[in-house]
């Protein structure tokens, strides 16, 4: 039905990227996890990549994603909040506790 080019170009667009999640296929390394449920996840960009030269006749039906197995690998990388917030919301509880009394 020729549906994937119409995604691509709703896409780029609207400069949004398309995500999902997914359960990877059951590995030995399953028991090293301690019995925790893997999620992978998939992301596919607005800005494509161009198609190699070589893929010229099913380019149509073709496109670029980024994936990764284990999406606790993307979580440890959070960054934590400013310290400068923090300190505000405690000064602010402080203040909240002094006129309360």
């Amino acid at each position: 039905k020729n549906r994937l080019p119409g995604f691509l170009k709703y896409l780029k667009e609207r400069k949004k990227a398309a995500f999902g999640k997914f359960d990877p296929t059951a590995t030995d390394d399953d028991d090293a996890d301690g019995g925790v449920k893997r999620r992978g996840v998939f992301v596919v960009p607005y800005n494509q990549p161009p198609i190699p030269s070589m893929y010229e006749k099913e380019k149509e039906n073709m496109m670029y994603c980024k994936f990764i197995m284990d999406q606790r690998v993307i979580s440890a990388f959070r960054p934590a909040p400013p310290q400068q917030q923090q300190q505000r919301k405690n000064n602010n509880n402080k203040i909240m506790k002094e006129d309360s009394l």
